[in-house]
């Protein structure tokens, strides 16, 4: 391990944009309206689900499980990113960094594993359709869902929560998120594994 001027940051700076104020006015609203229609897009989907007694099937039972990651996944960088356009220091705690990263590293796992088995889900409706109903019950549907979210915890999170990284050298990230790349790369150690795990 190398140990030259390795410092302990209490927060990392995301550089992000540009300091450009019209530039940082126009990706505003820009942002804004996109993240907007994500949220009302998302809420849309859960509530017509939730409130309409004809989609209660499997597939909408998924496809509301979905919105919800993807309400999750787009809140947790996209109001950071609304606020550090018009700051000029444009930094994260270590803490905050972290938090945002875990929960961007768990909602897409989840999301991928839950995409698998919307797959499994529509394989069975078509070529198995009249042992549909008998396949994919309630029961089951709970189930996986579960299964999915503890699983993609536990692969995701776990690990990386018993080898925390020490950041050293610098604490800026050319980025305007805490992205799991640009974190890890700021490491005192050989990252080569990690970054292998990564991909």
């Amino acid at each position: 391990m190398d140990v030259r001027n390795q410092s302990d940051f209490s927060e990392v700076v995301l550089l992000g944009f540009t300091q450009d104020r019209t530039i940082n006015i126009v990706l505003f609203f820009l942002f804004l309206i996109i993240y907007l229609i994500t949220i009302f897009g998302n809420g849309l989907i859960i509530c017509t689900i939730l409130f309409n007694s004809q989609l209660h099937i499997p597939m909408y039972f998924f496809l509301c499980n979905l919105s919800f990651i993807d309400f999750c996944y787009s809140s947790t960088a996209v109001p950071r990113l609304l606020s550090d356009l018009f700051s000029v220091k444009r930094t994260i705690s270590n803490l905050a960094c972290g938090i945002q990263l875990y929960i961007t590293v768990f909602m897409g796992g989840t999301e991928c594993q839950l995409l698998a088995l919307m797959a499994y889900d529509r394989f069975v409706a078509i070529c198995r359709p009249l042992h549909y109903r008998l396949l994919m019950k309630w029961s089951l549907c709970y189930g996986l869902t579960i299964f999915v979210w503890l699983f993609s915890f536990m692969i995701n999170m776990v690990p990386s929560l018993f080898t925390p990284l020490k950041l050293c050298y610098q604490n800026q990230i050319n980025h305007f998120m805490c992205e799991i790349l640009g974190v890890t790369r700021l490491s005192c150690v050989d990252i080569s594994m990690n970054e292998l795990e990564i991909f």
